[in-house]
């Protein structure tokens, strides 16, 4: 038996609603992001997954399959105002070292505003694009973000070193 260690890296995730179908199903996005997470962790560590509100149990199952052994839902009300939605994630992730999100919400409570304000309430820098994540020994992180017309850019602190914490 395999012991999995959280990592404090937490993904959200959302639900996707499939256009032509209807159908409740998992974000394309989001699952490449929790694949982004499980690669920078490597062997004997998961990433926690997150989401807002309810989650059909087959879309659960769809996230899990992905190999993470949970997902947390945490409730929220049909009629919650963002301000409330943020605060609830602001509360799980606030001990997080990392939040990694897919690029956009797709249906439901996701909202194109929720990582900025979600950042700002963390205190934290947001950086979006972001196509890969190598940890450095020091405990910061080499990022490289996507640029138009598939340029690659390496932020840093000071703009210049491609580091960032």
């Amino acid at each position: 038996m395999t012991v999995v260690k959280q990592s404090g890296i937490t993904v959200l995730v959302s639900v996707r609603i499939d256009p032509v179908s209807g159908r409740a199903t998992r974000s394309v996005a989001d699952a490449a992001t929790v694949a982004l997470a499980q690669k920078v962790l490597g062997e004997g560590s998961e990433p926690r997954l997150c989401t807002a509100g309810q989650m059909p149990p087959h879309v659960a199952r769809d996230y899990l399959a992905l190999g993470v052994s949970q997902i947390s839902q945490m409730p929220i009300r049909a009629d919650a105002r963002p301000e409330g939605i943020v605060s609830a994630l602001a509360n799980a992730c606030r001990d997080d070292a990392l939040v990694l999100m897919g690029p956009r919400g797709e249906s439901g409570l996701g909202s194109g505003m929720l990582p900025y304000t979600l950042a700002q309430r963390l205190g934290r820098p947001l950086l979006n694009e972001v196509l890969d994540l190598v940890r450095e020994g020091d405990g910061g992180w080499r990022v490289v973000q996507a640029l138009p017309r598939g340029a690659r850019r390496l932020p840093g602190v000071d703009g210049a070193r491609g580091r960032g914490r």
